[in-house]
């Protein structure tokens, strides 16, 4: 269904005293549409008994799929499993009762053809495992390098506090909002890799004002500001701090990034693949080549859980693989209305290290 048909239907039951409404659809992006509905849900699994050993259990491919019989078996005794047997619902998350959602794969089917699902799980291509996940599985899917996760940034943690910064020369990136997202990085060069700087600062500002005070604080080498939305105040920052800013615009769409010279009264610009850009910022992490003080978990404040903004905000993008107008298969980075802010911060902080070191990038100059 389009964008806003869910919300106008919510609407029209919103003065009904036996208002019900069914939702029904196949899971594509990992925390948006019906995927999204059903984790504010209890999430229902269907447990099915063994007549072998009387395991109560879910399905599921890993655990229930015996690949050179093709049967669905028990995941303890691996006996044959009949999915026509009686079997009940069981809340996987029961703290959300005002919503009743309910999970099932194709293996619950009698028709379901195993060796076929069998053959669809060995592919090698990600839109046909993206279609395995979704049709087969009724499973979100993210394709390989797909973003990041709690393990991933928690082993780029290091014994290091903030408070050990000792006027190391950093790289600034900025991300421009209702408040500037702030992250400093040590500027490090040497090898293939670009070497593995350490987080000297992460926060949020309510001005340029905050942030020149920023760059006296540290000692920058270089700084990347995203241009929008605040275009006439970054420019006017940009233009201020000559060689030492540049401004960052998503508007590229060929393979690369370009590095634009200033020219009269225009300043610095750096226009950027945002696909290419965010793979490769969330590769540095994968490859722990982004070293997080010890306390990492409860940067950027308003801690929750156990987590503070920055981890909220670097979990939030997910790569996925979408249909274009011509049926084209082509990889997006999404953030399903969450805020990300410090993830785009890492980027431009990481652009700005590309800057000083001119690696991969293509110089115009007016």
């Amino acid at each position: 269904m389009g964008e806003g048909v869910l919300e106008l239907a919510k609407k029209r039951l919103s003065s009904s005293q036996r208002g019900l409404l069914r939702i029904a659809s196949t899971p594509r992006l990992p925390e948006a549409g019906v995927n999204g509905l059903y984790l504010q849900s209890d999430q229902r699994r269907y447990l099915l008994s063994c007549p072998g050993c009387g395991l109560e259990q879910p399905l599921t491919w890993e655990e229930n799929v015996d690949l050179e019989q093709a049967l669905v078996v028990c995941r303890s005794c691996r006996h044959h499993i009949d999915v026509l047997a009686q079997g009940r619902w069981q809340a996987q998350a029961p703290g959300n009762g005002l919503v009743h959602g309910y999970h099932l794969s194709r293996l619950y089917s009698p028709w379901a053809n195993i060796r076929e699902m069998i053959e669809a799980s060995e592919a090698t291509t990600p839109s046909a495992l993206l279609e395995f996940q979704n049709s087969d599985l009724g499973e979100a899917f993210a394709p390989p390098g797909g973003g990041t996760s709690i393990d991933i940034l928690d082993r780029c943690r290091h014994d290091y506090t903030l408070d050990e910064y000792a006027g190391e020369v950093c790289d600034i990136g900025v991300d421009v909002g209702t408040k500037l997202h702030v992250v400093v990085r040590e500027s490090v060069t040497g090898g293939d890799d670009g070497g593995t700087p350490r987080l000297w600062f992460t926060g949020e500002l309510d001005s340029f004002d905050e942030l020149e005070g920023l760059l006296d604080r540290f000692n920058i080498r270089r700084c990347v500001v995203d241009s929008q939305p605040e275009a006439h105040l970054a420019r006017l920052f940009a233009l201020r701090h000559g060689s030492l800013a540049w401004l960052a615009r998503y508007d590229r769409h060929e393979s690369g990034h370009d590095w634009e010279g200033s020219k009269g009264d225009d300043p610095n610009v750096y226009h950027v693949n945002r696909l290419e850009a965010l793979d490769e910022m969330y590769q540095r992490f994968r490859e722990g080549r982004a070293l997080l003080p010890a306390n990492a978990r409860h940067l950027g404040g308003r801690v929750k859980e156990g987590f503070g903004e920055y981890y909220r905000e670097m979990l939030t993008p997910k790569r996925t693989l979408e249909q274009d107008s011509s049926g084209n298969w082509v990889a997006r980075w999404v953030d399903n209305r969450k805020a990300d802010h410090y993830a785009h911060a890492e980027v431009y902080c990481l652009l700005a290290e590309k800057c000083r070191s001119g690696a991969g990038i293509r110089w115009l100059y007016y």
